[in-house]
C-alpha cells in the first residue's frame, strides 16, 4: 500500500511533465532600436511617408515616419516583417501634401503588405529597404 502511495504522485508529476512539453514555447525577445534607410529605383527620397513593418511571426506591428533623407528609427523585436508605405493619419497641412507627393513615388505594390514585400530585421543591424 505505501508503495502505491509512492507511485501516484510519480505519475501525476509525469503526466503534467508530458502535458506541459507539448506545447511549443512561445518565442518572446525585447524590442530594441532599429533604424534604416529606404531607396527608392529611381534615386529619389520618399518624404514624410510613414513605414509601416508588420510581423511575419514573431514581434508587434511597428509605424515609423521616412524622414527628409529616406532614413528612420524606431523600436522593434528582431524577426520577420511585411512591409508597406502610407500616410499618417494625423498628417496636417504641408507635411500631408508632401507625404501625398512622396506616396506618388511608391509602386502600388509597395502600398500594401503582401510577402514579396518583406524584410529581415536583426538586432544592431542598419536595414535597407529596396523600393523596386
Amino acid at each position: 500500500m505505501a508503495r502505491m502511495t509512492f507511485l501516484i504522485p510519480v505519475f501525476v508529476l509525469f503526466v503534467l511533465f508530458v502535458l506541459g512539453c507539448d506545447a511549443k514555447p512561445e518565442i518572446r525577445s525585447v524590442a530594441g532600436p532599429v533604424k534604416g534607410k529606404v531607396v527608392l529605383a529611381n534615386g529619389k527620397i520618399p518624404k514624410n511617408v510613414t513605414l509601416s513593418l508588420l510581423p511575419r511571426d514573431n514581434g508587434h506591428p511597428a509605424t515609423m515616419t521616412v524622414g527628409p533623407d529616406g532614413t528612420f528609427t524606431g523600436s522593434i523585436i528582431p524577426g520577420s516583417y511585411s512591409f508597406l508605405f502610407g500616410i499618417a493619419e494625423d498628417a496636417k497641412g504641408a507635411g500631408k501634401a508632401a507625404a501625398k507627393e512622396s506616396l506618388k513615388l511608391i509602386p502600388e505594390a509597395y502600398k500594401s503588405a503582401s510577402e514579396s514585400n518583406t524584410i529581415e530585421i536583426k538586432a544592431d543591424v542598419e536595414v535597407v529597404i529596396e523600393v523596386k
